[in-house]
């Protein structure tokens, strides 16, 4: 009848372990070097949601407006208007925005060009396509 070999604690398969010459994965530290650790992560930490919420408040106190035409059925009819908003871009003086797209909201597409850092900037933008034929308004977001 076998006997079952009875089972070996963590502790003493550590042992063989390091007897087998496998040696420790954890690097050994002092009470005064864990206790430093232990500070320095806890200031990184600190460092770090410091910066979060630094500029979590910046972009929620930064205002940026858009120049948006009418709502049209028509996808072509926005894309139309995006391109006269292309072409107003040398009109502009800098900065510019750089994007623009195409955007359907409840079935119908408007032209949005974005982002304006002031308001006069946005408005300025307005009048030149206003000029231009094209009718936008301001939104701010």
């Amino acid at each position: 009848m076998p006997v079952a070999a009875p089972a070996a604690s963590p502790a003493a398969e550590a042992t063989a372990s390091n007897a087998a010459g496998l040696g420790r994965i954890r690097p050994g530290l002092s009470d005064p070097d864990k206790q430093a650790a232990r500070t320095q992560a806890a200031a990184l930490r600190e460092t770090k949601a410091a910066a979060r919420r630094d500029a979590a408040a910046a972009s929620a106190a930064r205002t940026v407006y858009a120049v948006v035409t009418r709502p049209s059925p028509q996808r072509e009819v926005a894309r139309a208007g995006l391109t006269v908003m292309h072409r107003a871009i040398g009109r502009l003086p800098p900065p510019v925005p750089e994007h623009g797209e195409l955007m359907q909201s409840q079935g119908n597409w408007q032209a949005v060009w974005w982002p304006f850092a002031s308001l006069a900037d946005a408005e300025r933008a307005r009048l030149v396509l206003a000029g231009k034929g094209l009718k936008v308004e301001v939104v701010e977001f």
